[in-house]
């Protein structure tokens, strides 16, 4: 785990630098993920388990900040609670049989 803080705190330190790299040197998604393959390639394992620890929980902030930015939709707990519910009680209809054009 000690490693993992260390590529944390490397991350974090550097950010400032990526924002400027990023600015001077845009990339496409596709570009970005062969670079990181191509690091990833160079790891050892150890290395490997604790950027997938990184990774993870990267995802799991992401997954956070979507479900705290629809809790913050005005409405929308109650919203989804009451279609739920509709679900629950068969009060729905095939998307197909509302709208055949999409």
């Amino acid at each position: 785990m000690d490693l993992l803080f260390e590529v944390l705190h490397l991350i974090s330190y550097d950010s400032i630098w990526l924002n400027i790299f990023i600015s001077k040197n845009p990339m496409n998604t596709t570009q970005i993920r062969n670079k990181i393959k191509q690091q990833i390639d160079k790891l050892s394992t150890e290395k490997l388990i604790a950027v997938e620890d990184f990774l993870i929980g990267l995802e799991e902030d992401e997954t956070t900040d979507a479900t705290e930015e629809l809790l913050n939709i005005s409405g929308f707990e109650s919203a989804f609670s009451k279609a739920e519910l509709e679900i629950k009680e068969g009060k729905v209809e095939e998307w197909h049989t509302i709208r055949d054009d999409v």
